[in-house]
């Protein structure tokens, strides 16, 4: 209890004084910033922030929250090395384990290329790897942010915490930076409202780890171990790959050819037998990890060569068979979707809807079906009707679909709506490398203004279009990949050396605007008419604040007022 005291009075009187003892400090300024702004390597460096050795983070419980520390050296410097304390609380009693701080040194990606449309980009290296906490070195005059990330678990004590991170080097420098966060009497619930998920599947793994650069062949447990983990992160950071975690169903069209079939993990593939036990196992992690939503089939167009429709319609019924009663005995039906024909164009709009009357005919109101559209008319929609329970449309065809119209003459049809972003249309917000920050933060909010009920993404780790792939190094601070037009769309994940993936400040920028997203429904609870749920950050869907001081400030008052509320 003394030993508490006395390190919580330390802190204490450190951080109401704002003087700290450091060696080497004179040739090493240290900047504090929020978690959304790009700290470029060369000028303009873009820093908008303080130089001043405390940070201070404000969250709910059950919610993260991030800050930049930026070192900005005057000269180089050798075997930096980061270290965090233990977060106090104010009553010298109740602590915050270090291992809900993250320290994450920020590494780099080459963007070389632009896009149509994207003469404003700015090219060469951006911000965007979140790396191990390690020792680094420092070039002078060449800024390197840290991310400081803090989690707040469910049973933490609000109140007023207090920590100390030391720079140092074996060079005698010596730097302490403390650390102020205050944790809100608010929590974030486990299972969120608003419904997120990914389409990341994760087939890919001998292009991740390319054999000619002597990675391993991978055998099936190991495919599955590294699944387990692109899931985690997905978890973490509301982008869970649930399309596929309850999802045999195997349907596809490819060069003129085209098959559905059952398989892993729903059904034996080489028997076609159902397994409820291993289903089982999959339904319980993704509860256990908050799940609010899964996609347990995407159909392809099964119509598209006549000659095996009626086979692959048939295989699409007997899986269904299989697997609905099961989840209405598991309690998780409603959370289900069955996602119909990707994008369809032409004749695929109708066979969409055919697929939908077949599915509806059978099982009625025990099946959801989510009808995706990416079509920059305003026409699609009209096509559509009465043929979806869902729809998930394009975020930047929002207005060129006219969805408001939509939903204010048919508000049955359109109760449940998601949305997308992706590669077209290249407008904003969305989550290519090159654009803010805020972009991603921004889509929480966002959604929550246009009523939107889900997100989905269509991949976490997509490769294809990068120049000089090779799985990221932990001393990777400027991965010399080349990005061009691809702008990383569908990588938020970057696969390392081993075998697992590092994070991106892209994706977890998005997952901060969840989270965000989760106060605005805890505020409208207390107080539908409240009048920040106008949400002034946010205009059109492509005019909203780029300010991060803003966006940051807007953040602060729904804390306050939620406990004023509450």
């Amino acid at each position: 209890m003394l030993a508490h005291f006395k390190i919580c009075l330390l802190l204490y009187l450190l951080a109401h004084t704002g003087t700290i003892q450091a060696s080497g400090i004179n040739q090493l300024k240290v900047g504090i910033t929020n978690p959304q702004n790009k700290i470029f390597q060369s000028r303009p460096f873009n820093f908008k922030g303080h130089y001043l050795y405390r940070a201070e983070i404000q969250l709910a419980l059950n919610e993260h929250e991030s800050s930049q520390i930026v070192l900005f050296p005057e000269r180089n410097f050798s075997s930096i090395e980061i270290k965090v304390n233990p977060l106090i609380h104010e009553n010298k009693i109740d602590t915050i384990s270090v291992d809900f701080i993250q320290l994450n040194p920020v590494g780099y990606v080459n963007l070389q290329g632009k896009g149509k449309g994207e003469s404003s980009a700015r090219l060469g290296f951006h911000p965007d790897v979140l790396l191990p906490n390690q020792s680094f070195n420092l070039t002078a005059d060449v800024p390197q942010p840290v991310l400081l990330t803090v989690f707040a678990p469910a049973q933490s004590k609000p109140g007023r915490y207090f920590s100390k991170i030391q720079i140092k080097n074996t060079q005698g420098l010596n730097v302490f930076i403390i650390l102020k966060v205050l944790v809100h009497p608010i929590q974030i619930p486990k299972q969120r409202q608003f419904k997120s998920l990914s389409l990341a599947r994760n087939q890919n793994y001998s292009d991740m780890w390319p054999k000619n650069q002597g990675f391993q062949k991978l055998n099936k447990q190991q495919k599955i171990q590294i699944f387990k983990r692109l899931a985690k992160h997905g978890f973490k950071n509301h982008l869970p790959p649930t399309a596929y975690l309850v999802n045999g169903l195997r349907s596809y069209n490819w060069k003129g050819s085209g098959k559905t079939s059952v398989s892993h993990p729903t059904h034996n593939k080489k028997t076609g037998l159902f397994n409820a036990e291993e289903t089982d196992k999959y339904i319980n992690y993704m509860m256990e990890n908050g799940a609010n939503s899964f996609f347990i089939g995407l159909t392809s167009d099964i119509y598209k060569q006549a000659k095996n429709s009626q086979k692959r319609e048939q295989v699409l019924l007997n899986y269904l068979d299989d697997l609905i009663p099961h989840l209405k005995k598991r309690g998780v039906l409603e959370n289900s979707y069955l996602y119909n024909i990707d994008e369809p164009w032409h004749e695929a709009v109708d066979h969409a809807k055919k697929i939908y009357r077949l599915v509806k005919k059978r099982y009625g109101e025990d099946i959801n079906v989510m009808q995706n559209s990416n079509q920059n008319n305003d026409r699609n929609l009209s096509e559509f009707l009465n043929h979806f329970d869902a729809i998930d449309i394009n975020l930047g065809f929002y207005n060129i679909n006219k969805m408001q119209r939509y939903r204010e003459k048919n508000p049955e049809l359109f109760k449940d709506v998601w949305w997308n972003v992706n590669l077209w249309p290249r407008s904003r917000p969305n989550l290519f490398l090159e654009y803010p920050l805020i972009d991603a933060r921004i889509l929480g909010p966002m959604s929550y203004v246009f009523n939107i009920q889900g997100f989905e993404y269509w991949d976490l780790t997509f490769i294809n279009r990068i120049k000089n792939y090779r799985p990221v190094k932990a001393s990777d601070f400027k991965l010399d990949w080349i990005v061009g037009k691809g702008s990383l769309d569908g990588l938020l994940l970057y696969p390392n050396e081993d075998y697992d993936f590092y994070s991106s400040m892209r994706l977890e920028s998005f997952r901060d605007g969840m989270e965000d997203l989760e106060l605005l429904y805890l505020l409208q609870q207390l107080d539908p008419e409240n009048v920040l749920l106008n949400v002034s950050l946010v205009k059109d869907i492509d005019d909203y604040s780029e300010s991060t001081e803003s966006y940051m400030a807007f953040r602060n008052k729904l804390f306050a007022e939620i406990v004023r509320l509450q």
